[in-house]
């Protein structure tokens, strides 16, 4: 509040009459500007809202930041500059969390993650894509074959800092792997998952198809990705099955399999007649498929895509 200089009337000595009126003044006086006082300390009138940096500013200015066209850091509400830094008023809310956010990306391919106003720091998962179930052969009307199944993709989580996330990052999410067509044919592999180059997960390999002149053992999980925190490979699919003279052996009922993920199961085995089945949790694996008794082919299992996590905390 502005204030107006006024000027001391001054004091009379030559009479006791003029000594008192003076001293009246003075009180006078004196109690204006005391009013003047109060009224300023009591006012309520708004400070100036900026939209834009205030122009050259002086160590210690002040400022109050509207956080939309003029965000300094944390969103609206009173800064000070430090000679270099615009810095708010209560640096201790500053580094409180106030609110928790989640960002979550399911769709495959790339996109990118936007930090939220105000984030100190994020939790990043990715699970990659998970691989696609073997194909089979059945060449004997007497025999039994089951495909093997698809690993499960790796998964990473990461904890970063709002510095190290930057403006932006770009999200891929791992697509899973497509199916072994039907016959002695592997199944494809998932694709990874990755949140820029802070966390990474690599997609899980496709199981191999099976035939009586074709079998192999389920494919070697691959190598784990990038993640402060924990960064691991996928699990490994069902081992394959052929016999030229079935008989209902009880063990091949849980050949094939595709495998799990930390979201879910992966494909259920087909150990009698069919395709294999897709895997249900994100990143899981697909079933290899099979037959008994039958000359016939199958399919694999679709290996199930993968997803990106991003957990942010925030000050505002």
């Amino acid at each position: 509040m502005p204030f107006t200089v006024k000027k001391l009337t001054p004091i009379k000595t030559d009479s006791l009459i003029n000594l008192g009126q003076s001293v009246l003044d003075l009180a006078k006086y004196v109690e204006d500007e005391f009013g003047f006082v109060a009224t300023a300390l009591q006012s309520t009138e708004p400070d100036h809202i900026w939209n834009t940096a205030p122009p050259r500013p002086r160590r210690g200015t002040y400022a109050y930041a509207d956080g939309t066209h003029w965000n300094p850091g944390w969103g609206e509400g009173p800064y000070y500059y430090n000679g270099s830094l615009w810095l708010p008023m209560n640096s201790f809310a500053s580094t409180t969390v106030k609110n928790i956010k989640i960002q979550q990306f399911t769709t495959v391919g790339t996109s990118t993650y936007t930090p939220s106003a105000g984030l100190l720091f994020a939790l990043m998962t990715v699970q990659a894509g998970g691989g696609a179930g073997g194909g089979c052969n059945n060449g004997s009307a007497s025999g039994g074959y089951a495909g093997c199944g698809g690993n499960s993709g790796g998964y990473s989580k990461h904890l970063a800092t709002a510095a190290a996330v930057g403006v932006s990052q770009t999200v891929t999410v791992g697509a899973g792997g497509t199916p072994g067509a039907a016959g002695a044919n592997p199944g494809g592999n998932g694709g990874n998952s990755s949140i820029g180059a802070l966390c990474t997960a690599n997609g899980g390999s496709g199981g191999p198809g099976i035939s009586s002149a074709a079998f192999s053992a389920p494919s070697a999980p691959a190598a784990a990705g990038t993640g402060n925190i924990i960064a691991v490979p996928g699990n490994v699919g069902g081992s394959g099955y052929y016999t030229s003279t079935y008989s209902g052996s009880p063990y091949a009922l849980t050949l094939g399999h595709g495998a799990n993920s930390l979201f879910g199961a992966g494909g259920l085995p087909v150990w009698n007649a069919g395709n294999g089945n897709a895997g249900t949790g994100y990143g899981s694996g697909g079933s290899g498929g099979g037959w008994v008794t039958t000359v016939n082919t199958a399919s694999g299992g679709a290996g199930r895509q993968g997803i990106a996590l991003v957990l942010e905390f925030c000050n505002q």
